[in-house]
């Protein structure tokens, strides 16, 4: 699914860019043009860095 359709971004795109370690969305449009220009995607931005995040939390430690 697009998020971005200025920049043709997809979700699974900025959940690769989040997951390498993008926590704004400042810096996942940087990585991928996403949120750059209109911003109407941000929102959904905000929703996904706030999902990928949480579930990254909830992981045990590796190694503990």
């Amino acid at each position: 699914m697009y998020i971005c359709l200025c920049h043709v971004v997809t979700r699974a795109t900025i959940e690769a860019v989040i997951a390498a370690g993008a926590r704004t969305v400042e810096e996942v449009g940087q990585q991928c043009a996403a949120g750059t220009d209109c911003g109407k995607c941000q929102r959904n931005i905000i929703r996904l860095l706030t999902l990928v995040t949480q579930e990254h939390d909830k992981e045990p430690a590796r190694g503990a």
